[in-house]
C-alpha cells in the first residue's frame, strides 16, 4: 500500500512540474538500473524454545526503478523501487517450513537522496536510500523491516550512469507453525554493480 501512494503521488505530481524532461537534472526524472550483484543472506529463527539458522551467499542479478525530483541540478530526491536481487535457490527455508525451488527475492524501497558533483556530465555522485527491506522466500512467505542502501556513481554521460552499490536490511517476523510461537529474523546483504539510464 505504501509503495502503491508513493507512485500515485509522484506520477499526479507530473502535471505540475515545470522542468520535467528538459535536458537537466532539476524536476522530474525516471530512472531504470540493471547489473549483477551478490547477495548474503542469513536466517535465524525460534520454534517453540529450539533455535535453528541458515546461511545462503550467491551471485544474483537485480534490477531497479527510481522516480525523483531534481530541487536543483545537483540534488535529487526521489523513491526506489525493488533496489535489490533475484536468486534461484534450492532448499530455502522460513518459519521452520521446507520450501521448493523457486526465485528468492532480497530488496529494498525507500526514499532516495542523490547528489551530483558537478552541474552537469560526467559526473560523479552519491546516493542514500532508507526505506524498508523485503525478504521473499520464494514460497508464500514475505517479511519485512528496516533497510538502508548507499551507492558512489558516475554519470558518464548526460542520463547514462554506472553505480556500485551496498544494501542491507533486516526483515522479521512472527507466526505459528504447527501451534508453535515462531520468530524469523533475517539479516540481508547486497552488493550490487549496475547500469541506469535516467530520463530527466
Amino acid at each position: 500500500m505504501q509503495r502503491t501512494l508513493s507512485l500515485l503521488t509522484l506520477l499526479l505530481a507530473l502535471p505540475l512540474t515545470a522542468h520535467a524532461f528538459d535536458g537537466k537534472r532539476e524536476g522530474f526524472s525516471f530512472g531504470f538500473s540493471f547489473g549483477p550483484g551478490y547477495q548474503s543472506i542469513e536466517q535465524e529463527w525460534l520454534i517453540g524454545d529450539e533455535p535453528s539458522r541458515r546461511e545462503d551467499s550467491t551471485s544474483t542479478f537485480g534490477t531497479a526503478l527510481q522516480f525523483g525530483y531534481g530541487l536543483t541540478n545537483y540534488l535529487v530526491l526521489g523513491w526506489v523501487l525493488d533496489l535489490g536481487s533475484d536468486t534461484n535457490n534450492d532448499g530455502t527455508k522460513l518459519l521452520g517450513t521446507a520450501v521448493a525451488k523457486g526465485n528468492t527475492r532480497f530488496e529494498i524501497d525507500g526514499f532516495s537522496a542523490t547528489y551530483f558533483f558537478k552541474k552537469r556530465a560526467p559526473s560523479p555522485f552519491v546516493e542514500a536510500v532508507i526505506g524498508t527491506a523485503h525478504w521473499d522466500d520464494g514460497g508464500d512467505n514475505v517479511l519485512d523491516g528496516l533497510g538502508l542502501a548507499g551507492s558512489i556513481g558516475y554519470e558518464v554521460r548526460k542520463h547514462w550512469m554506472v553505480q556500485g552499490t551496498v544494501g542491507w536490511g533486516t526483515p522479521s517476523a512472527e507466526g505459528t507453525v504447527d501451534d508453535q510461537a515462531v520468530q524469523a529474523d533475517i539479516t540481508g546483504w547486497i552488493v550490487a554493480f549496475n547500469a541506469s539510464y535516467r530520463w530527466y
